[in-house]
């Protein structure tokens, strides 16, 4: 599992989340102030150019909600989110 990072940004959640987890994970910094978001190798991650962006078993996913919420789903033994036939998974979803 990569996730793509660098500081001050909205990817602090998901290495946050990553930590709390204590799953194994690479960070792959994407120095936005150079404009590595901008390179064709992470445009096929994310074509949108944006952090945070995950990378897991073939599996790209961006944007911070999709990330926290695909490892909550990935490790439901973290009790990190909400199984999805328990009924308080909508109001998790808020």
């Amino acid at each position: 599992m990569k996730l793509y990072y660098w500081p001050k940004t909205r990817a602090f959640c998901a290495l946050w989340m990553l930590e709390e987890m204590r799953v194994p994970y690479d960070l792959e910094f994407v120095n936005i102030r150079a404009g590595a978001q901008n390179d064709a190798a992470f445009c096929r991650v994310n074509p949108m150019s944006k952090l945070p962006a995950l990378e897991d078993r073939g599996v790209c996913v961006a944007e911070s909600d999709a990330v926290l919420l695909y490892l909550a789903d990935r490790f439901p033994d973290t009790q990190l989110g909400v199984p999805f036939d328990d009924v308080a998974r909508g109001r998790f979803l808020q």
